[in-house]
């Protein structure tokens, strides 16, 4: 299921939006995203963040943009996957997926409308189970990229949670993200 766009001979781009509420660590992970592509996969990136005036509840996102070539427009024109962790950040970001597109749906985050697009699972579950705590349901997401686009590798991922994570909170991010990528590795597996 590795949804990325080609660009003219060979080029790839891959637009994604991570979208949510304030509070579930969705400007991190999009940070972590960039870097991992940057860094770790040598290829280029850019993010964007939006956010409520609000700390917490309001809407939160960030845009990222990853690409082999020099990326000249930095905005998401139509992105290849959405990353919605509630139904009101679903209904504010369907818009902007291709038709093809990949959303990924956190189905503790409400309830939505059926779109052939969307893959629902357990984020936050999945977040408490692995590490007691809900507010890693972010990094849990970084764990199905690899299985969404073939862009970025779970290593790279790992890699910079490591270097971007906040101090002391690394291995409880890692063991999220491994985590989604163990429940991303057997749902896609069902999907072939």
């Amino acid at each position: 299921m590795n949804d990325t766009t080609e660009v003219g001979e060979g080029m790839k781009r891959c637009e994604i939006i991570l979208a949510g509420i304030g509070g579930q660590g969705l400007l991190l992970s999009g940070l972590i995203l960039g870097d991992s592509a940057a860094i770790s996969e040598k290829l280029y990136a850019v993010q964007i963040e939006s956010y409520a005036p609000l700390a917490r509840g309001g809407s939160s996102s960030s845009d990222i943009v990853i690409s082999d070539e020099e990326i000249t427009y930095p905005r998401i024109e139509k992105a290849d996957i959405l990353i919605a962790l509630a139904s009101s950040s679903y209904n504010e970001n369907k818009h902007r997926v291709k038709e093809d597109g990949v959303i990924l749906f956190n189905s503790n985050g409400g309830e939505i409308e059926d779109d052939p697009r969307v893959i629902k699972a357990p984020l936050t579950d999945i977040a408490v189970e692995s590490t007691k705590r809900a507010i890693t349901v972010s990094m849990v997401s970084l764990g199905f990229i690899p299985y969404m686009t073939d862009l970025v590798s779970m290593r790279a991922i790992t890699s910079s949670i490591a270097r971007k994570a906040p101090t002391g909170t690394a291995e409880v991010n890692i063991s999220a993200a491994e985590a989604g990528a163990k429940f991303a590795e057997e749902l896609f597996a069902d999907k072939k």
